[in-house]
Parts: C-alpha cells; structure tokens; sequence
C-alpha cells in the first residue's frame, strides 16, 4: 500500500546508512545500555546525538530522553509547582496535558490560537505568580503552526515563559529544519521539546533549553533518572537522520513540494483542509459516514490513510489525515486525487 499515514517526512527510517549505523551501534554497545543516564547508560553517542541536536536548535543544552512523551511529562514535572499557572493551547498534545496534572500546577486552556483570551486570562493572574504558556509547533491534526511571534511577546510582556513542543516541526520546518522558531524567524522558546521518531526516523525525545533548566531536569526528572537510557542502535540512527538532513536538503524541499501540491489538489476539488499549511493535511467532514466511506475507498486503493474521529481530533470534525513525506512522488499523490474524485 501507499503510506499516507507515517510521520516519516523526511523518510529515513529505511535509510541505507541509517540503518548501518544503528546496526553496528548493536555490535558496538549491544541492544540495550542496561542502566539510567545517571548510572552506567550515557554512551558516546548519546552524547553525540544530544550534540547535534543543540546544534541544530541552536540552544544552550539538550537532555535526551526515552521519547518525546516522556521528555515533556519529565520537564513539565519539574519546571511547573503547585504555586504556579500554566496555560495550553486546547489543542496541545495529550502528554502535555498529563504532564501538567503531574506538576500539581492550575492548569488553564485556552482556545486553540486566540491570543486575545490568552492575554485576558494572563491579565486575571495574582501578582509576582509563575507561569508557564505551552504549544505545539506543529499541531498533530490540523496541521498548522503556533504563532509564535505573539506567543513570545505575549508572555514575556507578562513575564512568563513559553514551552514549544516541536514535535511535528524539527527536521521539517525551517530554513535547515530548526523547526517552528526557525520557521517564523524568531528566538526559540525558553522551552522546546520534541521527538526522534518523526523526521529522523528513530525513537527517543529531547528537551532543548538553558543549561540551568536542562540541569534541573536532570537532577529532578523521574522520567529521566529512573527510565534505562535510549538504546545504542535508536542514537545511531538518529544521529546519522541529523547528518542526512544536514547534508541532503533537498529531502526537506521535496517534502514541501509535495505537501503544496497534495493540498492545492485537495482544495481545488472543493474539500475541506481547515488551516492546514504543513505536511499533515487533513481532510474534514460534516460525519463520520462520509469520511468512513472514502477512507474504506482509499483503503480499497491500496492507500493507507488514517480515518480520525473524536475524541483524537474535535468533536463534529471528523477527518482523514494525510501525512506527506520526502518519499512520495507525484503519482502517489494522484492516485489520491483520483480516488477520492471516483467516490465524491
């Protein structure tokens, strides 16, 4: 089948390197580090890795974590107090929910993008209290980015800080794949977390930041000090992922071509993509019968879309995701188009 469903957008998890390097990290380091960071399971490469990563972020300090979910239930755990707000964006990521009912924090959220109701409910907070805001930078089912230059203005006028989960972002946004910052041209956030498994391929997460948050993080995180390390062969391959997209962007040019042009086509036969800007590309019902019916179509096509219904996506909007990737040719991408104009 066609895979329309994969965050693989710059598709290197088959990558002939990557997959060498993961394959001789085994050889080297074995299939498992067998201890916590702290202990005896920070390696080389991951060390490595956590180098690359500042690099491309351009930022103080990275802590490598088992995966993204664990890198911002870690962080939010730590950095948020029972003495202090957070306030999310309704469309964050489930883990960034979780992670701020573990910190203990009052949780606020605000509906998706409105700066003015952020910037009311900032206006209401107690004098001399804490805060923290948190987004997405690429938000997993629309498809379109956090404004993040109101974002950073609005809260560091109010003297809080802002977290970014760019998840989605890294490795695909950006002039050089630095993610949604790089993308707007802005200075990242005071906090910026995200994932190995999409762009690059692999498994594990990050948390990108100043060296003080990263060392309080790495003295205070249970998600960090108490989970065995990333596995030798997961760093390899993420590491290589990094060098690969480095020096080869035209993966990520390609990606773009192919996300103008599958969501041009889309919206040329009237169907509804919402704000969609970026390689995740809804497509958005009125019910659920019509979009089970063309996702069962394309599936009888041979193309593997993802058929997303409440409460993974809001309610009354039930739609298929696409997901593009450096991967997909043009005829793919038609063969989309001819599917759905067939069923329409």
């Amino acid at each position: 089948m066609s895979m329309f469903a994969s965050n693989d957008y710059l598709g290197l998890s088959n990558h002939a390197e990557v997959s060498t390097a993961a394959a001789e990290a085994i050889h080297h380091w074995g299939t498992s580090t067998s201890g916590s960071r702290l202990l005896n399971g920070t390696l080389p490469i991951h060390e490595q890795l956590e180098e690359r990563l500042r690099a491309l972020k351009r930022t103080q300090a990275i802590v490598l974590f088992q995966n993204g979910y664990m890198a911002n239930l870690g962080t939010l755990s730590v950095v948020l107090g029972t003495n202090d707000a957070v306030f999310v964006d309704s469309l964050v990521h489930t883990s960034v929910i979780d992670g701020c009912k573990i910190s203990g924090a009052r949780l606020y959220r605000f509906p998706h993008h409105n700066i003015e109701y952020l910037e009311n409910q900032l206006n209401r907070l107690p004098p001399s209290t804490s805060f923290l805001v948190v987004v997405d930078g690429i938000y997993s089912m629309d498809g379109d980015f956090a404004p993040l230059r109101e974002l950073l203005d609005i809260t560091h006028r109010h003297g809080g800080h802002l977290m970014v989960d760019d998840a989605h972002a890294t490795g695909v946004a950006g002039s050089n794949g630095g993610g949604s910052a790089q993308h707007f041209g802005v200075q990242e956030a005071d906090i910026v977390t995200g994932t190995l498994s999409k762009a690059f391929g692999s498994m594990g997460g990050y948390l990108a930041t100043t060296r003080e948050i990263a060392s309080l993080v790495k003295a205070n995180a249970h998600t960090f000090i108490y989970s065995t390390s990333p596995a030798p062969a997961a760093a390899a391959a993420a590491d290589k992922a990094l060098e690969i997209a480095e020096r080869e962007p035209e993966r990520r040019i390609c990606l773009w071509k192919n996300t103008d042009y599958l969501s041009t086509e889309l919206n040329r036969m009237g169907l509804n993509t919402g704000s969609s800007v970026t390689p995740i590309i809804p497509v958005i019902f009125e019910d659920e019968e019509t979009m089970f019916r063309l996702a069962q179509a394309l599936d009888k096509a041979d193309i593997f879309a993802a058929p997303v219904i409440f409460p993974a996506c809001p309610k009354n909007s039930p739609r298929i995701r696409f997901t593009v990737t450096s991967n997909h040719t043009i005829a793919d991408i038609d063969e989309i188009i001819e599917t759905l104009d067939d069923h329409l």
